[in-house]
């Protein structure tokens, strides 16, 4: 019978036929196993989900719906993520100690090629590794001030739109006001004004 190969059902009534869900198509066009694959070697290579969607031909749409879809792919990304910072981790070491050549020119010539390292990347390091002694890695403190501003900001913009009544409630309490401010004035309560054109 194919993929529409029948089965029993569980609870054994009268030869009852129930057709088997079909499978899953895979696109011909789509995110292939073949297209994973690449996909998941060139983030274990760069360390950047876009680089890496481009470099296997798909969207990083797909790449994000496929993660949120697939438990087994998101945790194959992760583990691809977690290799791409492990060989980052380690050129940046390499660079912060060992240092890279950089060549001297003068006259249109090469002078001569000295090995500088990188104080800044190796400063970075040390504070990703002990942010507690070294100071926290990208955030200076007047940045942190700023940056926790801008948030309760928002989340007080938020509570202000939460509490804002809606249009109905609002005609609703000016009508309410206007009745109070008009028995103040000696009009009687069940007054209406006039219809306009009357």
């Amino acid at each position: 019978m194919g993929a529409a190969q029948a089965h029993r059902e569980a609870d054994g009534s009268a030869g009852a036929i129930v057709p088997a869900p079909r499978p899953h198509r895979q696109r011909h066009d789509g995110f292939t196993p073949k297209k994973q694959r690449k996909f998941l070697k060139a983030l274990k290579k760069t360390g950047c989900l876009k680089d890496a969607a481009r470099a296997a031909g798909i969207s990083c749409n797909t790449v994000r719906r496929h993660r949120d879809k697939w438990q087994n792919f998101d945790e194959k990304v992760d583990v691809a993520l977690a290799i791409a910072s492990g060989e980052l981790e380690t050129i940046a070491w390499k660079r912060a100690v060992e240092g890279v050549e950089e060549k001297v020119i003068r006259d249109g010539k090469v002078a001569w090629i000295r090995i500088k390292p990188s104080d800044a990347i190796l400063r970075l390091l040390m504070k990703g590794a002990d942010p507690k002694k070294y100071g926290a890695a990208g955030f200076s403190r007047k940045r942190l001030r700023a940056w926790e501003r801008k948030q309760i900001e928002e989340e007080v913009r938020a509570e202000i739109r939460a509490k804002r009544p809606t249009f109905e409630e609002s005609m609703q309490m000016l009508d309410t006001r206007l009745r109070a401010l008009g028995l103040r004035h000696g009009i009687p309560a069940d007054w209406e004004p006039p219809e306009p054109g009357e």
